[in-house]
């Protein structure tokens, strides 16, 4: 690659992905971030340090992201918040087993498979399934903005699944 190219992101982000909630659209375009960080520190050959290091950011902030998202969820009464918070378990599961088969298994075959898991997951839950509450938040906007702001700021994302600050 000579001096000065740009790479095409691996994941770019499209304005069908738009909520229209900004705290939620905020969080997906920095999910997107993370994992175009992933793609590249991949194809550049970075070590395992530093891989790893992008997958726990991604696996965090995919944590930090769903707490939030579920607490404005049920601040404007959304009535799938249950199901959807299901999925989100299931969705960080798959997030952690991913970071951890690469870990495991730092060999090329494995990049592929973890790469698109990353797009997919986030792609198809933006679209299938976090458009379901759109309607419900942005009519209830004010509960969710504030919902959001209160998790921020009682730094509630800090803590465990058991409540132990992490």
């Amino acid at each position: 690659m000579f001096h000065g190219a740009t790479r095409m992101a691996f994941l770019d982000w499209k304005n069908e992905f738009n909520t229209g909630i900004e705290a939620i659209d905020t969080d997906h375009k920095f999910l997107v971030s993370l994992i175009n960080q992933l793609d590249e520190a991949l194809r550049d050959g970075q070590n395992q340090e530093v891989v790893g290091s992008v997958l726990n950011a991604l696996y965090d902030y995919t944590n930090y992201h769903f707490l939030r998202e579920e607490k404005m969820m049920k601040a404007c009464g959304y009535t799938d918040e249950k199901e959807h918070a299901a999925q989100h378990q299931d969705l960080k599961t798959q997030v952690m087993e991913a970071r951890d088969a690469y870990l495991k298994q730092q060999t090329d075959d494995i990049k592929q498979p973890v790469m698109d898991f990353m797009k997919t997951w986030l792609a198809d839950h933006i679209l299938g399934h976090d458009m379901q509450y759109v309607s419900s938040m942005l009519a209830n906007r004010d509960a969710a903005e504030n919902a959001a702001r209160i998790f921020d700021n009682n730094k509630d994302w800090m803590l465990t699944e058991n409540g132990d600050v992490q």
